[in-house]
């Protein structure tokens, strides 16, 4: 994907990150410090970033993170936009 100059790093890693997680299911800090090329200390605060709002959740005694619950209210407008029968 080319990059846009205007974009934000930071939220753009942030979006990556629900990417990721939809893809691969649950996953660990180190695993997405991988994933997105950066160290462990800025995947786990953007991961704790997008678990006070609530797009993400941390689950089970593993520690690792899943998609959280808030994104399923993006689902319901998403949907009430369109007629599907």
């Amino acid at each position: 994907m080319e990059k846009n100059v205007q974009t934000i790093n930071s939220l753009a890693r942030g979006l990556k990150i629900l990417d990721i997680i939809h893809e691969h299911g649950k996953i660990g800090v180190t695993e997405l410090s991988k994933f997105l090329g950066v160290n462990k200390s800025s995947a786990y605060r953007l991961l704790i970033t997008l678990e006070e709002y609530g797009y993400v959740e941390q689950i089970g005694e593993n520690g690792k993170y899943t998609l959280g619950l808030k994104l399923c209210k993006f689902r319901e407008k998403i949907l009430d936009n369109y007629d599907i029968r």
